[in-house]
């Protein structure tokens, strides 16, 4: 199932099967779908920029804490027809999205996972668990996600962010698109467009992933999260993005440079 994910880098900070039948003793809980594949294929790091998955130790050291904010900060009473707050308050925390919801599994309902919305009082749910953790369906059986072009998985060990920038228009998109291009043609595995102003590029050379974006002012803005092993690659690189105007502007916040 997590064959299809692509890894942005191969150092992987998995977890041990034994890690996890432990947490499934001390709790006395089935485990959610996918979860003793996800940790064990992928481990610790983010997907898809969305979702990241607690290890088993974590979620020991977090669940008790997690239903005591739930039942202290309680605002989801129009998703009561997916949870009442019986069951929230009786689930275990097994993952965030990087906006600050909490991703719960319910042990009474093991077939899927359920999400708190940290800006949102409903609740949404997760079909397939961490099969598919963006597959997320609110009332009405609706989407929440649109289907990312391709499933990845960025692995939060050795990493670094550069983030380059333009003080002022001076290209066209296409052109600043060429140059990335051009000057990585031979290790560029994975390119698309997210939208008509930015295009992601992924790198296996350099265990990167590199966004591009064209902000409302025409200026342009360069993200570069690489394995930092090759930090004088991406030194070089830098060099060629003088002259069409970039200067670079340091880590963007939430850089993990571990």
């Amino acid at each position: 199932m997590f064959d299809e994910v692509y890894c942005v880098s191969d150092k992987k900070v998995t977890v041990l099967p034994d890690q996890i039948i432990d947490l499934v003793k001390s709790l006395e809980i089935p485990l959610p779908p996918g979860y003793l594949e996800y940790m064990t294929t992928l481990g610790k790091g983010s997907y898809c920029d969305k979702i990241i998955v607690y290890e088993p130790e974590l979620i020991s050291k977090e669940y008790q804490e997690a239903r005591k904010t739930w039942d202290d900060n309680y605002f989801w009473e129009a998703g009561k027809e997916v949870l009442t707050k019986e069951q929230v308050l009786n689930s275990i925390l097994f993952a965030i999205s990087e906006d600050g919801d909490d991703i719960i599994f319910q042990p009474d309902i093991p077939d899927k996972l359920f999400v708190l919305p940290r800006q949102d009082n409903t609740i949404y749910w997760i079909e397939g668990g961490f099969y598919n953790p963006l597959n997320w369906y609110g009332i009405g059986h609706i989407p929440q996600y649109t289907p990312q072009p391709l499933k990845y998985f960025i692995p939060y060990v050795n990493r670094e962010f550069f983030h380059f920038e333009t003080s002022f228009a001076t290209n066209e998109f296409s052109d600043i698109v060429n140059l990335f291009a051009s000057h990585w043609k031979e290790s560029v595995i994975h390119q698309y467009p997210l939208e008509s102003n930015c295009v992601r590029f992924f790198l296996q050379t350099i265990g990167a992933k590199i966004q591009l974006l064209q902000t409302g002012n025409q200026k342009f803005r360069i993200y570069i999260d690489y394995d930092k092993d090759y930090r004088e690659e991406v030194a070089l690189f830098s060099n060629s993005l003088r002259k069409p105007g970039f200067y670079y502007s340091g880590e963007p916040p939430g850089s993990y440079g571990i």
